[in-house]
């Protein structure tokens, strides 16, 4: 009995190895299949998945690049309006100054005008005048509480700086771009720029084509400055202008000789009135030059015909006649008794240096 139970539990155990084998071999594929499907569908749902990912990020790229553009759009018109409105600020202001000048009364307004303008569009402005071989402070303004007053500024005509190199030059001089030959810093240590991001210039005041003083100007005050600024070549404008507003205004005395006399001295003269009650020949020539200058200036049309005609001085008769009048009021007798300054200024000036162009004395 116990052999039987053997016989049955080995042939028992030998039909489930055959059973479990067979079934492990017709399975085998099936599950396979199963497994490669599975993994098919898994690729099939990253790929899926992938391409909606792809979709959603080039939609909110494309969202981000739209927010962008606008923003962009956006802070480029309120730039332009900022700019628009800051343009016309400065064209409206720069038309303000060139009208003053244009409206002032006296040389003393127009220098006036002139330093409160450059002032506005620099920052910081000094205007000196020319006082023999010396600049000498007129005016200034935007400066520290602390800054010399303008009579105690003074610079040798002969300096290197940008005062000096303007005076001579007869152009506009630059800090950040000085001439051969020249320091960057400005003459005046008085001027000197706190920092190499900080720019000065030096302007000539030109009248009848001599310098009569220069504008001194720079951005180094505590005002907001604007990058990039055209206030270098507005103040250049301003002070071209103004020599402009001082010849014209010296041709309109010209043509009244009461308000000549009543003023004492003759137009361009203001320019160098210190000069023009001096005691020495420097100054006597200075104002020669001057009274002469406004002649030609004024009486441009009969000086080409006195110069052609060799008549210039009976030509131009009462015109010479009332400037030598001034010219005898304001220079001592000492100086007209060793030299005749103002005849030799009729030869240079208004004959072009030929005395036969000015006819005979009468």
């Amino acid at each position: 009995m116990d052999a039987s139970d053997d016989r049955l539990t080995a042939l028992s155990a030998r039909l489930a190895d055959h059973v479990r084998t067979t079934l492990e071999r017709e399975l085998a594929p099936v599950v396979s299949a199963a497994v490669a499907a599975e993994r098919l569908a898994g690729e099939d749902r990253l790929k899926s998945e992938r391409v909606h990912a792809d979709e959603r990020l080039k939609s909110e790229r494309s969202a981000h690049d739209d927010r962008l553009k606008s923003a962009v759009d956006e802070a480029r018109g309120e730039w332009l309006v900022r700019e628009r409105h800051a343009s016309l600020a400065r064209s409206e202001r720069l038309l303000g100054a060139v009208r003053a000048l244009d409206n002032a009364p006296s040389l003393t307004d127009i220098l006036a005008g002139l330093v409160a303008a450059a002032r506005d569009e620099a920052g910081r402005a000094a205007l000196l005048v020319v006082r023999g071989p010396t600049l000498r402070g007129w005016s200034h303004a935007g400066f520290a509480d602390d800054m010399l007053p303008a009579a105690e500024i003074s610079v040798a005509s002969t300096d290197s700086g940008l005062l000096g190199t303007a005076l001579r030059t007869k152009d506009r001089v630059t800090s950040s771009e000085p001439p051969l030959g020249t320091d960057a810093i400005p003459s005046a240590s008085t001027f000197a720029l706190s920092s190499d991001d900080r720019v000065g210039i030096a302007v000539p005041l030109l009248v009848d084509g001599e310098a009569v003083g220069v504008l001194y100007a720079d951005d180094d005050g505590e005002a907001e400055r604007a990058v990039p600024s055209a206030w270098p070549e507005c103040v250049e404008l301003l002070v071209r202008h103004a020599g402009r507003c001082l010849e014209s205004l010296t041709a309109r005395r010209a043509a009244d000789p009461q308000s000549r006399l009543r003023q004492g001295y003759g137009g361009q003269a203001n320019a160098v009135a210190a000069e023009a009650t001096r005691t020495d020949d420097e100054g006597a020539q200075r104002f020669a030059r001057l009274l002469v200058s406004e002649i030609k200036l004024y009486h441009a049309p009969l000086v080409d015909e006195g110069r052609r005609a060799h008549d210039l001085r009976q030509r131009l008769h009462d015109q010479i006649a009332r400037a030598r009048q001034l010219y005898e009021e304001k220079v001592s007798p000492a100086i007209r008794r060793h030299a005749d300054y103002f005849e030799q200024e009729l030869v240079r000036t208004l004959a072009d240096g030929d005395p036969i162009v000015l006819g005979q004395r009468s």
